[in-house]
């Protein structure tokens, strides 16, 4: 490719690219053809041409950014003995862009070349880089006039700017090139703060600006703190300047987020606070004028104070520059107009500070430690000096039902006050901006600003949660005040209100004066009809009583108020999903307290049944199951018939049915099957019932005829569904998902003996079902684990028979089925994880099937999937520890080293690595010899493992470190670094 005949089609290709008139498909090809350029051996000289076509931006764009691309790309195949050629083609290019007045975006594409070039190159090939920029630039504007120096200024900082930066960016650099380039950057610091210092200075505004955002570069690469005391004061007079103050004020906000801000704490606020009050106009002036650029500026900037000084903040509260200026600022913020998250992304910024601020209210270990006071008794007394109080600091007892809360710490009076105001008003405001849009203004929000929306409300409602633990009673108080005095019409903010109480259902006392108030938040005489009330607020009402189940729990009399509006909500069809989960929610955590009202939900559930979709059914069918797992063994089966008829009679018509549409109800009435038994089990919090081992000692536990009756045929439909089914990649793992549960089950009346399940599991292995999903041998993994030692005898067989099996589906066709199913190969070897760690006898009864089992996971080792690696190794690592199987270790040890080497060398995918180490560890230190004849064979034999990017010396390095480390963590730290170094992920 000619370079002259490369150019003219090349401004042509532009042409096209640049042409909103030309087709999608001619630019498309335009793009791919210069691209095609860029990547050409040609790019570099074509890219000096093209950028010497004065008033042709496109074009001087395009060889500023081929110049680029080259340098970055290509910068490891430049000879050295070119180094200095090339840095001077660069330099002289920027200065070219200066002095020909080069479009903006030209010098800097020029300019981040020379910064990547500077990265590779500085300090060993490129001594002095900073200065030598510095004197470069200095010499050349003295010699320029007016209009070449503000470009020459320009370009300088625009370099200054981008090494930091790019620096920052740099990972494919070498550690020590790193280490050397990052001393050459902080050797170069007090000559660049002196230069940006005075530029501050500078008469032309677009100069300061650019001085300040390079400012706000070197800072955050780490300037130290004590150098920036001359320029926070000329950031401040800067930030006053509309021009200049929003680059003021992010580097204004670097200074507060320095690394090291701790030590001038007082310092820094009280030089702070007074500027931040000055912008309280000019928050509200944002405020009102719907200016949301300039609030979203300002609040990230008071917060970045606010929440980097929690606890000077709190001792400041009682303060007026802070309780009535600069925290009501961040409470004008949230006001900010508009809808969260939907119109605006302002109002959501301070939650976090309030955050600080209550963790700091709460911590008396913290305000201890600020103000290291203890009283006369050795008790934990803090004092806190400000200027209007010297009250101690008291940590208060806490109330019973208050024990998973935030401490309470008795605060000086006018801090108290401070911080209740504080946040009452935050509460208030909180509440405002979460009341819900009109509907026409809801249906025109797109999905994404709706689901928006949704976000800003989730984290309103963390607020909430916040402002309670500050105000505790109050908080409450002050809802129920608002509830009382709002009109019910006014809904939007009935919803609001309710939302708050929703929020903080997770702190709320269940006794005492503070459960009182929620009783009669709860409860209000309005609610009464819930049906009545518009959807909105229905829709919280109901999220409301399953966020509360606990504390109804706790106040069983008010369980009548949600039950009605449950039903209600159940009876409804657009709130029928959120009244399903939140029926859940609470009949799980008041089980023993809904047997009473187990009639009306009964009810409900009876007239509902045929309209709810199969999701909310599945949710209310598990609810009442665990309400009906309370009831005495005698009255369990009448309701839980009344349940299961529907869906066993269901199940049974439709196994016969081998359409879609049967198969579809099948599927159906099988999840409504799986509900009913996951909510008929007991609450981890209920004392479980032993498992089982025959049927005698379940009659022993109030074992009834019905009861045998019911599990008879659920084993008899699972069976029918391995029979009629085997392939159903659906229904199979549903139904042994729906096994599992069995198996687990400790209450009636689902208490199966072990047996019980092998003729199951038997016409699941005949009907080929077990190679089709995984989930089988998860379900007999389970029947391993539940079932008691020494195994039923027809387990046993059962078990021994799935392993002789599987293993040989597994391997026959030169493992055709273990490189095409990693699930098969992970269920089987997690099974006979199992069985080792819970009936090894199983294993080493038959020591050839054992062995094999032993060596077909060894051969998993060289497969590349992530879950068959894993098991393999989990299981070896078992089969290490476990003493029943030593006898086979020093048969299997050496060709288990072999392929965890290959896997680690070779192919193993990074993830896996540390799991493949773990095992090498295990057997190096339980056969320290053998270990180490096999590792020199495989590094230093004849036969050793195939790896070019492992020299001799690397090799010798790997053999002593592996046989010679005895901690597991530098262990695996090393075979880490090593299978790094042997796959070249070291090379970027």
């Amino acid at each position: 490719m000619d370079l002259q005949q490369t150019i003219a089609p090349v401004m042509e290709a532009l042409r096209v690219v640049y042409d909103q008139a030309t087709s999608s498909e001619a630019r498309q090809a335009a793009q791919s053809y210069l691209l095609q350029v860029q990547c050409s051996d040609l790019a570099w000289d074509l890219g000096w041409m093209c950028l010497k076509q004065l008033d042709q931006i496109p074009i001087q764009y395009f060889g500023a950014q081929s110049i680029q691309i080259k340098v970055s790309r290509d910068f490891a195949k430049v000879p050295v003995d070119q180094y200095d050629a090339i840095r001077t083609a660069l330099l002289d290019g920027v200065l070219w862009t200066c002095q020909a007045h080069a479009a903006r975006s030209v010098m800097k594409k020029l300019c981040f070349a020379v910064v990547t070039f500077a990265l590779h190159t500085a300090p060993t090939h490129w001594q002095r880089m900073v200065p030598s920029l510095l004197e470069l630039f200095q010499q050349r504007y003295a010699q320029s006039p007016v209009d070449v120096q503000l470009a020459l200024l320009h370009a300088l900082l625009e370099l200054l700017r981008g090494l930091p930066e790019e620096f920052g960016r740099a990972s494919s650099l070498s550690a020590s090139h790193r280490t050397q380039l990052q001393q050459e950057l902080v050797d170069a610091i007090p000559a660049v703060l002196a230069f940006l210092c005075d530029l501050l200075d500078h008469a032309a505004t677009e100069i300061q600006i650019a001085a300040l955002q390079t400012l706000a570069s070197w800072i955050q690469f780490g300037i130290p703190i004590t150098n920036l005391v001359p320029i926070l004061n000329k950031a401040i007079v800067l930030a006053r300047n509309d021009a200049t103050f929003e680059a003021a004020l992010a580097v204004l906000g670097d200074v507060v987020s320095h690394s090291s801000n701790a030590r001038f704490e007082d310092t820094l606020c009280n030089g702070l606070v007074p500027f931040m009050v000055e912008l309280a106009p000019v928050v509200a002036e944002a405020v009102a004028n719907d200016d949301e650029d300039k609030a979203d500026t300002l609040a990230r900037f008071v917060t970045s104070l606010t929440e980097t000084f929690p606890t000077w903040i709190v001792k400041h509260l009682d303060q007026p520059q802070v309780a009535r200026v600069l925290l009501p600022m961040l409470l004008e913020i949230i006001a900010f107009p508009g809808f969260p998250g939907a119109e605006q992304d302002v109002s959501e910024i301070p939650f976090h500070t309030f955050f600080m601020i209550q963790e700091t209210l709460s911590d008396p270990d913290q305000i201890a430690a600020d103000l290291g006071v203890t009283g006369a008794d050795g008790t934990v007394r803090p004092a806190m000096s400000t200027n209007s109080s010297t009250d101690s600091l008291v940590i208060l007892d806490q109330d019973d039902d208050e024990d998973d809360l935030p401490p309470l710490v008795q605060l000086p009076p006018a801090i108290e006050a401070a911080a209740h105001a504080l946040f009452t008003d935050l509460v208030a405001r909180i509440v405002h901006k979460v009341e819900w849009a009109d509907d026409a203004v809801w249906a025109a929000w797109s999905k994404d600003r709706r689901e928006r929306w949704a976000q800003f409300r989730r984290a309103a409602a963390d607020t909430l949660l916040v402002a309670y633990y500050v105000l505790r009673h109050r908080m409450l108080e002050w809802v129920l005040q608002e509830l009382l005095t709002t009109s019910p019409a006014n809904w939007k903010r009935v919803e609001a209100l309710l939302f708050c109480i929703r929020s903080i259902s997770e702190a709320a006392p269940k006794d005492g004066p503070g459960a009182q108030l929620v009783a009669r938040v709860l409860a209000p005489d309005f609610f009464a009809a819930g049906a009545n009330l518009p959807l909105r607020v229905r829709q919280t009402l109901l999220y409301i009583m399953g966020g509360y189940a606990e504390w109804f729990h706790a106040n069983p009399a008010q369980l009548a108020f949600a039950v009605q509006i449950l039903t209600n909500g159940l009876r409804d069809k657009f709130t029928l999903t959120s009244a399903a989960r939140s029926l859940r929610e609470l009949c799980d955590a008041c089980r023993a307290d809904l047997v009473p009202h187990l009639p009306v939900l009964f009810t409900a559930y009876q007239e509902m049944k045929a309209v709810l979709p199969v999701v909310e059914r599945q949710k209310v069918i598990e609810a009442l199951a665990m309400v009906i797992q309370q009831l005495p063994s005698h009255q369990i089966m009448e309701p839980l018939g009344a349940v299961l008829e529907d869906i066993l009679v269901g199940i049974q018509r439709d196994l016969g049915d081998s359409g879609s549409e049967g198969h579809d109800r099948l599927l159906a009435q099988f999840n409504l099957l799986t509900a009913c038994v996951k909510g008929i089990q007991a609450s981890e919090w209920d004392l479980p019932v032993q498992v089982s081992e025959s049927a005698s000692s379940a009659a022993k536990l109030g074992d009834q005829p019905s009861f045998v009756q019911l599990r008879s045929l659920l084993l008899q439909i699972f069976a029918e569904v391995a029979r009629t089914h085997p392939t159903d990649l659906e229904l199979i793992p549903v139904v042994a998902n729906l096994m599992e549960l069995g198996i687990k089950s400790a209450t009636l009346p689902l208490v199966f003996a072990p047996a019980d399940w092998v003729p199951v599991f038997h016409v699941l292995v005949q009907s080929g079902a077990v190679v089709t999903t995984a989930s089988i041998l998860e379900a007999l993994g389970t029947l391993v684990t539940h079932a008691p030692d020494p195994l039923d005898a027809t387990v046993r067989a059962l078990v021994t028979t799935v392993l002789g099996n599987m293993l040989q589906y597994l391997v026959a066709n030169d493992g055709a089925a273990s490189r095409e199913s990693p699930d098969l190969v992970d269920a089987y070897l997690s099974l006979t994880s199992l069985v080792l760690r819970y009936h090894a006898i199983v294993l080493t009864a038959d020591t050839a099937q054992f062995t094999s089992i032993v060596q077909y996971a060894i051969q998993c080792l060289q497969l590349r999937e992530r879950p068959s690696l894993k098991a393999a190794a989990h299981f070896l690592s078992d089969f290490i520890l476990h003493s029943a199987a030593e006898p086979l270790h020093a048969v299997v040890f050496p060709s288990l080293l072999a392929a965890l080497l290959h896997a680690i060398l070779v192919h193993a995918p990074r993830t896996i690595v540390p799991n493949l180490a773990e095992v090498m560890y295990r057997v190096i230190t339980r056969a320290p010899q053998t270990a180490r004849d096999s590792l020199q064979a495989l590094l230093l034999g004849p036969q050793a493992v195939a790896c070019a990017r492992l020299n001799e010396t690397d090799r010798k390095a790997a053999l002593r470190v592996l046989v010679g480390t005895r901690q597991m963590r530098r262990f695996k730290d090393y075979v880490r670094e090593l299978h790094v170094k042997a796959q070249g992920l070291d090379v970027v």
